[in-house]
């Protein structure tokens, strides 16, 4: 079992970031974005070649969206998002995985079956606010760490969509949320 440390957020800055292991040790590179549909995610070892990629297959609202994951340029699943209330479900097809979300508190899991794959919790350190990833089992460090960056930026829209907005309507000025922005 290993512990991995991204930083949030790091999808909105459209710059590299290098995800470091419990002991500092830089481990992997993050390109990539979304957004739009076809852009790509990759994951790279520090000798730079391309372990996963994750590609936006389409563009929506959030129910409707779906990803396709690629590990060594070929694809072994799909992740796409079940519903939302005050949890977050999310489903990764040919893995079976569960994804599953305390959005507030910014808690994430993995499940397969009755196992534990991921634990992913927001923790504060001097360098700025991380993600602590807790993954059960080495080969599944990659897959992880590209569906942790897509949580995130669901995380950072979903705050964007909360805020409220001066919007004018028939009766003059008033505040209005996005709730259904993706």
């Amino acid at each position: 079992m290993g512990h991995y440390y991204i930083q949030e957020n790091m999808l909105a800055t459209n710059t590299p970031t290098v995800v470091k292991d419990e002991s500092g040790k830089q481990c992997y590179l993050i390109v990539g974005k979304w957004g739009s549909k076809g852009d790509v995610l990759s994951i790279f070892t520090m000798k730079n070649e391309l372990i996963v990629h994750i590609k936006q297959e389409s563009f929506g609202m959030r129910a409707n969206n779906h990803f396709s994951i690629y590990f060594e340029q070929k694809k072994i699943a799909t992740l796409k998002h079940l519903l939302s209330f005050k949890r977050d479900y999310y489903f990764v097809t040919q893995l079976s995985w569960l994804v599953t979300g305390n959005i507030p508190k910014h808690q994430y899991k993995i499940y397969q079956f009755n196992q534990t794959i991921m634990k992913m919790n927001k923790t504060y350190l001097a360098q700025g606010n991380f993600y602590e990833l807790e993954i059960s089992k080495d080969e599944f460090v990659p897959i992880c760490l590209g569906i942790a960056c897509l949580l995130d930026y669901w995380q950072l829209n979903r705050s964007k969509e909360l805020q409220p907005v001066l919007a004018k309507n028939k009766l003059g000025w008033a505040y209005k949320l996005n709730l259904f922005k993706d």
